[in-house]
């Protein structure tokens, strides 16, 4: 049991590296829009279609309890 934890906060955490990623490059994507208008908003909207897609991994993943109290906010990010 304490292995499935210590997984379970190792992804947490991934998740949540991951996810700072995303946000981080999203800001330079838009910080670069003035000067190069075609490739950031190209490179913006192929990172804000990952999102739905890791959210739905994700998602498959949560208890169904912890689901309908926590999950309001990322579905309506999602789309799903």
């Amino acid at each position: 049991m304490k292995a499935a934890s210590q997984d379970d906060r190792a992804l947490q955490r991934g998740l949540r590296r991951l996810l700072a990623q995303l946000v981080r490059q999203a800001r330079r994507d838009l910080q670069r829009v003035p000067v190069h208008p075609k490739h950031a908003v190209h490179d913006l909207r192929t990172r804000m279609k990952k999102l739905p897609a890791i959210l739905g991994l994700v998602k498959k993943h949560v208890p169904p309890r912890a689901s309908s109290r926590n999950w309001a906010g990322w579905s309506a990010v999602s789309g799903r």
